[in-house]
């Protein structure tokens, strides 16, 4: 039912563009900021288990901002009153940071302090289908376009390291290297705005996330929503 949906909202963004006046196509090279918005959490910490699926960090994601990368390849159509309809077909690699407070095993019920870091990768295949408008002041062309911005996970990753701090002597170091829950299909409205001379560009978007990261069955309440401000180059081809 999503597949259909998605289909047809692309399909209606080239059927209502059949009478527009010229295509665009053009290279997209972002950097930005990501980070998770909605829970508060200053640590995290391992859960060590020797059961399945072993050990593992909660909650794996945290509120530090960090930095992310991302390419795309853009065709837009532009009609004759200057509105735009567009899709953005990239790749995006997310990382996000979170520091480790203790371990705990046995159902919480053993608890040491600890210090160390966790790491999570995530990538995706990102669409990103808008409709916009052109204000053409020459020689510059500045194009504000929003949107629905779908990212269908590809991987999800953590690593931590961390080393225990018992009440006296230095504690064993704790390693987790495994994958994680699948977000599955990430979803969020974006917006953006790019600047073109000639062949090329700067852009700059935002991405405000809808899709609750983090699942629990011990944490059922706490959220974590994505939050991405991309800056980036652009090639355009006309």
């Amino acid at each position: 039912m999503k597949k259909f949906g998605l289909l047809s909202l692309l399909s209606l963004i080239f059927i209502s563009t059949a009478y527009g006046q010229r295509i665009e196509y053009s290279i997209h090279f972002n950097s930005g900021l990501f980070n998770f918005n909605g829970q508060s959490n200053l640590s995290s910490f391992i859960s060590n288990s020797p059961n399945p699926p072993g050990s593992y960090v909660d909650p794996p994601y945290g509120n530090k901002t960090t930095w992310t990368y991302d390419f795309a390849a853009q065709v837009q159509r532009i009609t004759k009153s200057k509105l735009i309809y567009g899709v953005q077909l990239g790749y995006e690699l997310v990382q996000n940071h979170v520091k480790i407070g203790d371990m705990r095993s046995d159902f919480n019920s053993v608890i040491i302090p600890a210090t160390g870091h966790s790491t999570v990768k995530l990538s995706f295949l990102d669409l990103y289908p808008s409709i916009g408008y052109r204000l053409s002041i020459r020689p510059l062309d500045i194009d504000l376009s929003l949107g629905p911005d779908i990212g269908f996970n590809i991987i999800s990753r953590e690593k931590a390291i961390a080393r225990l701090k018992p009440l006296t002597g230095t504690g064993p170091e704790i390693t987790v290297d495994r994958r994680i829950h699948n977000p599955g299909t990430d979803f969020g409205l974006r917006t953006s705005l790019t600047l073109y001379y000639g062949h090329l560009g700067l852009s700059a978007g935002y991405s405000y996330g809808l899709h609750n990261y983090y699942y629990s069955s011990y944490h059922r309440y706490e959220k974590f929503y994505p939050r991405f401000f991309r800056f980036g180059i652009v090639f355009r081809i006309k």
